[in-house]
């Protein structure tokens, strides 16, 4: 394990405001309710269903439907299942419930905030958390370097939101967010990689990411799993944003084959030099 490059889990997500209402901090309880009434009611629709799953059968999703919302409450209490499902697929997000939480999430914490959780557990609608809508969406645990699945679903859900919604857009700054990091189209993808040999530099590696605009975050507990994600959302397409990404992760693993590949030939070239050695003793004898 330690010396095969691998791609353990990638997720990206997407956030977006209402234009009729404040930010979640700043509203109400009535405000807080008809937010989460509003966008619930779509998520819960046939027509989501259809756009999540587009080759599941009209009975199969009249019989499942889209999936399942859970209230803020349901997600902290302790033990909490949603919060566990949440966390093994990679769609849990910092929610910062402590004794000060009104400071950053508004003294109605956590009243009307929840999150949608689809059939399969591969995408999270997380509501009023910061932001009136936060999508996380994670790759299969069976091929989980497919960033291009989650970019598709996350463009499906997004088509059939902004049918129904009218979200909060700047012409300079684009989807205007609570988090300034997500500003613009606020796609933010995330890997987590193993490299076992480009992480022998870890500062090199760094030096890597920032010259190829990607965020980058050692893991504390594993020595060679990086986490690594795209910089820039702002200024440019989700597509661009997307195709930018790629080709940046690409030539990345590239470059730590082209690295194993030159190990495993040292390796050979060490053993053929010590067979060849050993011929030369046994000959000499």
């Amino acid at each position: 394990m330690e010396n095969k490059i691998e791609t353990l889990l990638g997720t990206l997500d997407a956030t977006r405001n209402l234009v009729d209402f404040e930010l979640p901090k700043s509203l109400f309880h009535g405000e807080l309710e008809l937010v989460e009434r509003i966008i619930t009611s779509i998520l819960l629709s046939k027509e989501v269903a259809k756009a999540l799953y587009p080759l599941t059968s009209d009975e199969e999703i009249e019989e499942k439907g889209s999936g399942t919302y859970y209230t803020m409450n349901e997600v902290l209490e302790d033990p909490s299942e949603a919060r566990i499902l949440l966390a093994s697929n990679g769609l849990l997000i910092p929610l910062w419930n402590i004794p000060e939480s009104d400071r950053l999430h508004g003294k109605f914490w956590p009243y009307g905030r929840g999150v949608f959780v689809s059939n399969n557990s591969n995408l999270a609608v997380w509501i009023n958390v910061l932001d009136h809508i936060r999508i996380v969406t994670c790759t299969p645990h069976t091929h989980p370097g497919n960033i291009g699945q989650i970019y598709s679903r996350m463009a499906r859900l997004m088509s059939v939101l902004d049918e129904h919604l009218q979200f909060r857009l700047d012409r300079k700054l684009g989807y205007l967010t609570a988090r300034p990091s997500a500003l613009g189209n606020t796609l933010q993808f995330n890997l987590a990689l193993r490299f076992p040999y480009l992480i022998k530099e870890p500062e090199n590696l760094k030096h890597l990411c920032t010259t190829r605009s990607l965020t980058y975050h050692r893991s504390t507990n594993t020595s060679d799993v990086v986490r690594i994600g795209n910089q820039q959302c702002l200024g440019i397409t989700e597509l661009q944003c997307f195709e930018d990404f790629c080709t940046a992760i690409a030539n990345m693993l590239q470059l730590e084959k082209d690295m194993a590949m030159s190990s495993s030939l040292h390796i050979a070239a060490m053993f053929l030099n010590m067979f060849r050695k050993k011929k030369e003793q046994a000959e000499i004898r």
